[in-house]
């Protein structure tokens, strides 16, 4: 009821500036993110590569032929086959100093490994991304992505404006 009064049919947006909302948006693919992201005003977070599976995350695959999924697996192939002699690599180029602890340097060498082989993964690889906005941005921010090239970040737009009419 108030937001039918006093925000939709107010007539003047500033009154978005007063609510705000977190949307989280699970299992998009990295460019549909970076969709959402793309934006000055935007904050939020989006799950790290350091922190993902990738031999099971799903790719998202717009166009659905046999030779786009035979590229998508390429690449996973080639991503997972690269991590162990990429690490291997990083503990002789970097060896680990006497006084570090041996947990905390293998962490740190597979990170350093997952930074370097995340610029291999496809923009189609699934995410999940955090976003937290004042009702007036996201309204503006939701009206460009409604029409974005992408059919994906056009039913995330739509799904986004759904969620938020719903309250």
């Amino acid at each position: 009821n108030f937001m039918s009064n006093f925000y939709v049919g107010y007539g003047h947006k500033s009154i978005g500036d007063c609510g705000s909302v977190t949307l989280f948006i699970e299992g998009v693919s990295m460019l549909a993110a970076k969709a959402i992201q793309d934006w000055m005003l935007y904050a939020g977070q989006e799950v790290s590569t350091r922190y993902v599976d990738f031999s099971t995350q799903p790719f998202i695959d717009p166009i659905h032929t046999e030779e786009s999924a035979t590229l998508y697996q390429d690449l996973r192939t080639f991503y997972l086959s690269a991590l162990q002699p990429l690490e291997d690599d990083l503990k002789l180029r970097y060896p680990r100093a006497n006084e570090e602890s041996e947990t905390l340097y293998a962490k740190a060498i597979k990170a350093r490994a997952f930074d370097i082989l995340r610029g291999f993964l496809p923009a189609g690889a699934s995410t999940s991304v955090a976003w937290h906005t004042n009702l007036r941005q996201g309204a503006d921010k939701i009206a460009l992505l409604r029409h974005h090239p992408l059919e994906e970040v056009r039913t995330v737009a739509l799904a986004l404006e759904k969620v938020l009419i719903a309250g």
